[in-house]
């Protein structure tokens, strides 16, 4: 059985504590990395955008 946070990126569970909180949602470190890294010339740029806009923004401030 997974216990763990869920990131809202990748989907993943993890166990440890690596990774970020942004208003309660998890992004692990492999996604984070992965943000931090990405160009905004890029598919996955806008991926990851509209990711954080429904996963946290849309349910913390809308």
């Amino acid at each position: 059985m997974e216990t763990g946070e869920k990131c809202i990126i990748c989907g993943s569970v993890s166990d440890s504590l690596e990774g970020i909180n942004i208003l309660g949602k998890f992004i692990c470190t492999e996604c984070e990395r992965s943000i931090v890294d990405c160009n905004i010339d890029k598919v996955e740029y806008d991926r990851y955008k509209e990711s954080i806009k429904e996963n946290i923004w849309e349910d913390n401030v809308l």
